[in-house]
């Protein structure tokens, strides 16, 4: 008996792997977030939202008894808003090279037959979707959740017809379990990658409408099937005809002027419902954009921003006509020692009843050969100071208009989201090929330019999500909605705003935020002096950086690298330490292209470890590094 139950349980044991298992998570408690409230005004009131399988179930008053066994966010009061939706990235997306032959193939040596081969396909992958390849690596959607975004529209790029976009969230569920849904929407653009035709905006034009009329035909067959030739599969086809019978927008990547008008152009003569994403020069196309009820998602690339002229207003400006270097400071010692040698050049005339005005010939071949010899010096040291003032005269200055004109520019640029906003076009935000921080950080710029805070907040929240057919489950925090939500310590734009909660499907993330009083921490370390960094992903960013605190904990200094042709790079930094933590900043360019640096490192004795992040229009590269300070004198 007892051996025929060990055979029992031996068999259970066995079979356990293949019963059944739940293909998604099993539905947890549910979720309180307390104490909260929905406007930014400080006296507004304080509610409480229940969260249950990943939707808003219901607002409650501050107080209010909650449902038993619920999880619990304390929010103290915080801000609680919409969780924000990215309405444009690539962010997880390898975008594919398209296949260009479709055909099997021709002789190139026959004679030339009455029907074309039927297709050049480069740049045009509509079937394509962004879905059936996304993948992020670990840690990859960190900086989106650090920022609050909860929903990113995701898709291919670079080509004429990229591909279908998708809708995801940033939880840290499986893929399939955070898709919103799958195919949103088509991204256009007016260039393509790989030789061959066609390589010119004429031709690249030509392309897109030959595909576009033979989408059309395609469709027009399709409802009439027992005519003409059986009808080719071509997914394409299929794909395009989705865009001509309007069920799903062209999302047109362009900034251009030119670019933008083109795809007007198009949109007008095949009926296509077009969505202008990037939008540098939209603004000046405001009137038009409205007319055709075409919305525009602002990437915000500005480009570097130029010191502003009218900051130095008060200074005196110099005569651009007659640039003379200044004057040095000659200290009184310097002075005195000038007149006494002007003097020697000139000596008074000798008494000849003065025995000691009397020279012997000895005496004036020493004087001669002094003589000669400090003229000579002093001619090499006249030299010397003539090239010094050349060297002053000619640094070049860019003339002040010329200087007034490129802010100018760059402020047009800048403010095209409130040119929009006046004309009634319907905006929103997305990082492309950037960060979630640059972008926030940008945000924050146009609000202080002038942007209403509510139509940037709509920007990344509810006009988001209607522009993406998404309104009635995200971008508000309302009972039946997705729990997509963010606890602000203040409005996101405001400045020394930190994100404390986020909340993506249900599930939690906790944001450490610094106190006013872990701000003004003062110095407890001593980061003076020569460090030298030894990075663990990428060796080449080995550098010595030397650094000098002042008693306030501002830090100053110079980094040095070894660049990637072998040249020493040296680039100022600056920062600060707070307690035993060290802050430090700065910006250099790689191959012509600017790159902002940001250090964090916590300092223990004569040691540091931390991380540096490079920020580039191609993406953000994180680095951990191990950094030692070398004793005085350069020996240990």
């Amino acid at each position: 008996m007892h051996r025929s139950l060990s055979h029992l349980l031996a068999l259970a044991t066995l079979a356990a792997p293949l019963a059944a298992r739940p293909q998604s998570a099993a539905p947890s408690a549910p979720l309180l977030v307390a104490d909260v409230r929905l406007e930014q005004d400080p006296e507004a009131a304080r509610v409480s939202l229940v969260v249950r399988d990943g939707r808003i179930e219901r607002v409650l008053p501050a107080g209010a008894p909650p449902p038993p066994g619920c999880r619990r966010i304390e929010g103290d009061g915080a801000l609680c808003l919409p969780a924000f939706v990215d309405a444009f990235t690539r962010a997880g997306c390898d975008t594919p090279v398209p296949v260009i032959d479709r055909d099997g193939g021709f002789d190139a040596q026959a004679d030339v037959a009455l029907g074309m081969r039927e297709a050049n396909r480069k740049g045009v992958q509509p079937a394509f979707r962004a879905v059936d390849a996304l993948a992020f690596e670990d840690g990859a959607l960190d900086g989106f959740r650090a920022h609050g975004f909860a929903v990113l529209h995701s898709g291919p790029d670079r080509e004429l017809l990229a591909g279908q976009t998708t809708l995801v969230t940033t939880g840290g569920a499986a893929l399939r379990d955070r898709v919103l849904r799958a195919s949103v929407g088509q991204v256009g653009g007016l260039r393509a990658r790989g030789a061959g035709y066609p390589t010119t905006l004429m031709g690249s034009m030509a392309q897109l409408r030959q595909f576009f009329l033979d989408a059309g035909l395609h469709a027009r067959r399709a409802e009439a099937p027992d005519v003409g030739r059986r009808l080719p599969y071509d997914a394409d086809l299929d794909a395009g005809a989705a865009l001509l019978s309007g069920e799903q927008r062209v999302w047109a990547r362009v900034d251009e002027r030119g670019d933008i008008e083109r795809w007007l152009g198009l949109a007008e003569e095949f009926g296509l419902r077009l969505v202008i994403v990037g939008g540098r020069d939209a603004w000046m196309l405001a009137d038009r954009l409205k007319a055709a009820e075409v919305p525009v998602v602002l990437t915000l690339e500005w480009g570097d921003e130029p010191e502003d002229p009218a900051a130095d207003e008060g200074a005196a400006e110099p005569d651009e006509d007659a640039i003379e270097a200044e004057e040095p400071e000659v200290p009184p010692e310097a002075d005195a020692a000038r007149d006494d040698a002007q003097g020697r050049d000139e000596p008074e005339p000798a008494d000849p009843a003065d025995p000691g005005g009397v020279d012997t010939q000895g005496d004036d071949a020493t004087t001669d050969a002094d003589d000669q010899a400090s003229d000579e010096a002093g001619t090499e040291e006249a030299s010397a100071d003539d090239d010094a003032d050349d060297d002053a005269r000619w640094i070049y200055e860019e003339p002040r208009a010329l200087r007034v004109e490129r802010r100018r520019l760059w402020e047009e640029r800048r403010d095209g989201a409130l040119r929009l906003v006046e004309a009634g076009v319907p905006i929103a935000f997305g990082t492309a090929g950037g960060s979630s921080e640059d972008l926030m950080e940008r945000v924050a710029t146009l609000v202080e330019a002038g942007l209403d805070p509510a139509a940037a907040r709509a920007a990344l929240t509810s006009g988001a999500a209607t522009l993406l057919g998404e309104e009635a489950r995200l971008g508000r925090v309302a009972e039946g909605f997705e729990a997509q939500l963010a606890l602000w310590t203040d409005a996101p734009w405001s400045e020394g705003a930190q994100l404390a909660w986020l909340v993506v499907d249900g599930e939690t993330y906790e944001f450490e935020h610094a106190t006013d009083e872990e701000d003004t921490a003062a110095a407890e370390v001593e980061a003076s002096g020569e460090w030298r960094l030894r990075f663990a992903q990428n060796k080449r960013a080995d550098a010595t950086v030397t650094l000098v605190m002042a008693e306030d904990g501002s830090v100053s200094g110079t980094a040095r690298y070894q660049a990637m042709r072998g040249q020493v790079v040296e680039i100022p930094v600056s920062g600060r330490v707070a307690g035993d933590q060290l802050k430090l900043s700065a910006t250099t360019e790689v191959e012509g292209y600017p790159v902002d640096i940001s250090v964090e490192a916590r300092i223990s004795g004569d040691a540091m470890s931390g991380k540096s992040v490079w920020k580039t229009a191609g993406g953000t590269e994180t680095n951990d590094f191990e950094g030692t300070r070398e004793p005085e004198g350069g020996a240990r």
